[in-house]
């Protein structure tokens, strides 16, 4: 491998290493036996002698260490030894070894969860929380993104309506919300699904947390009694909704959202019907031990309610992150 470099790069490439002095007649061997030899995360597999020629770096494959004392050191030469990349992780939960791991370069979901001896009895797979630093900064751009979109729908809402009314105050109350939420790295998995989960390569500061199993319903927002209820295998969101005192005034009919244990969300509207009446079968949403129900606000500004919708998911995963960790906490 050739590349020319200018005289300043030169300089550079000089500037940048630990520099030792070797006789004439010694090996590059005696170079690394100058540095402290090798340390015990040297990837012995990428060795590379660096080495000038007519102003250009001849950059040389080394297949083993023994090769280096049959090399004669020359003035300029450089070695390089890339080390592994090994990855600070943690695992929380019903696991039978919660902690901190360190995880080689290429190692998965699915070997972190072996490191740690495996999942408990009372281990909830569907509720697994898998938090990646990637995401978190993806979903954070996003998040600051939607703040600034609500601030400009509030500036357009309010020029058009000088005086105010209830949507800007619910607006407003929803910006705060939003810009209060701390955004999460969650990536949606299913621990049941080993083949789902095996290619997930874990990454320096990645979290998974795996709730023990739940027997109860989360119901938050527009309701007269928020909190946590039984779960009923048979029943519906009305049921639920019932049992909370019903929907407040305010509520959004058209746009409840559940957030699942796994992460997914969905959207569903109970329309203006008797909730205090079982629905339709046909209407019935699915859901889990551990799921979250939240009835936000109406709004009636169509750009507002878009808006609205990514927040309120936004919120949701946090809800969703929080309560998979105090689950957690009797196990770690």
């Amino acid at each position: 491998l050739f590349r020319t470099i200018s005289e300043k790069d030169l300089n550079d490439w000089y500037e940048k290493r630990d520099k030792y002095e070797l006789l004439d007649n010694q090996n590059l061997y005696d170079l690394i036996d100058y540095a402290n030899g090798i340390s015990s995360d040297a990837d012995l597999r990428n060795i590379y002698l660096d080495r000038i020629l007519d102003g250009k770096i001849n950059s040389l494959p080394i297949r083993n260490l023994a090769q280096f004392k049959q090399i004669i050191s020359k003035d300029g030469d450089s070695i390089y030894i890339r080390k592994h990349r090994f990855r600070n992780v943690k695992i929380n939960g019903a696991v039978l070894k919660p902690g901190r791991y360190l995880m080689a370069d290429g190692e998965s979901l699915n070997d972190l969860i072996n490191k740690a001896g495996g999942l408990t009895l009372n281990a909830y797979s569907f509720g697994a929380v898998y938090e990646s630093q990637k995401a978190f900064i993806i979903n954070k751009m996003a998040k600051d993104k939607l703040y600034e979109q609500f601030i400009d729908n509030i500036i357009t809402v309010s020029q058009k309506n000088p005086t105010g009314n209830f949507n800007l105050t619910s607006i407003i109350d929803l910006t705060q919300n939003l810009k209060n939420t701390m955004p999460n790295g969650r990536v949606n998995i299913d621990l049941s699904d080993i083949s789902s989960t095996e290619n997930l390569v874990m990454q320096e500061g990645d979290v998974l947390t795996i709730p023990e199993k739940s027997d109860q319903i989360y119901i938050y927002g527009e309701v007269n009694y928020e909190g946590a209820l039984k779960f009923e295998s048979e029943e519906d969101i009305y049921f639920y909704i019932n049992k909370s005192g019903g929907l407040k005034e305010n509520a959004d009919r058209e746009a409840i959202y559940v957030l699942h244990p796994n992460g997914d969300t969905q959207k569903i509207g109970v329309g203006r019907k008797n909730i205090f009446q079982s629905s339709p079968s046909s209407n019935k949403m699915q859901l889990y031990p551990g799921s979250v129900i939240f009835i936000p606000r109406g709004m009636d500004n169509s750009a507002t309610t878009r808006l609205a919708a990514q927040a309120y998911v936004s919120i949701l995963g946090n809800i969703g992150i929080a309560l998979a960790s105090l689950s957690s906490i009797n196990n770690n």
